[in-house]
């Protein structure tokens, strides 16, 4: 899998035009959880990389995985299923979208990435209307695409609300994670 980078497309509204127009277009990137379609604005994705192995954190989340290093610099990574309530596997397809936090980086774990497509605004429905096995707040919108309703995600908001610590450290000796937005110490 190659390294896909949201700036080498020309993302979200057209800027030329007024997005509440009809027939404007976005890009979102279409992925899968599970059986499920999903999507997110491909502007919220700084890249999308191949899953590697993450090195695990003591005493956090169960949807926390843990660390990796992608050229220098640490990225959380969070498996979005288990993070959803979806039951977590992997397939030899996984990957992870990176998203910018406000002091580094976190990589949402996803069963397989299908493309990066143009949705108008006529084919999203607000989300008023619920998407069961997915809370509202993390939902930007239902998306129709031919037959299929796909549920459009916040991906940033789900990632930054993440809480990796499970319980915190007193001893303050070696590595530490206390959120999303935290850095890492190690002694």
């Amino acid at each position: 899998m190659s390294v896909v980078r949201s700036k080498e497309y020309h993302s979200g509204w057209d800027r030329n035009t007024d997005p509440s127009k009809k027939g404007e277009q976005a890009r979102f990137l279409i992925f899968r959880l599970g059986k499920e379609l999903f999507g997110t604005p491909l502007l919220e994705v700084r890249e999308v990389v191949e899953a590697q192995r993450s090195r695990p954190i003591p005493n956090t989340a169960e949807y926390f995985l843990g660390v990796i290093n992608l050229r220098g610099q640490l990225v959380n990574v969070v498996d979005l299923r288990s993070r959803l309530g979806l039951t977590p596997e992997r397939t030899r397809f996984n990957a992870l979208l990176v998203v910018d936090a406000k002091d580094c980086l976190i990589g949402g774990l996803v069963d397989r990435v299908d493309a990066v497509i143009k949705i108008t605004q006529e084919d999203i429905d607000p989300t008023e209307r619920l998407f069961a096995s997915i809370p509202s707040e993390y939902l930007s919108g239902i998306a129709r695409l031919n037959e299929q309703i796909v549920p459009l995600l916040n991906l940033r908001k789900i990632l930054l609300e993440t809480d990796f610590v499970k319980m915190s450290s007193q001893s303050g000796e070696g590595l530490r994670v206390e959120s999303a937005q935290t850095s890492y110490e190690h002694d």
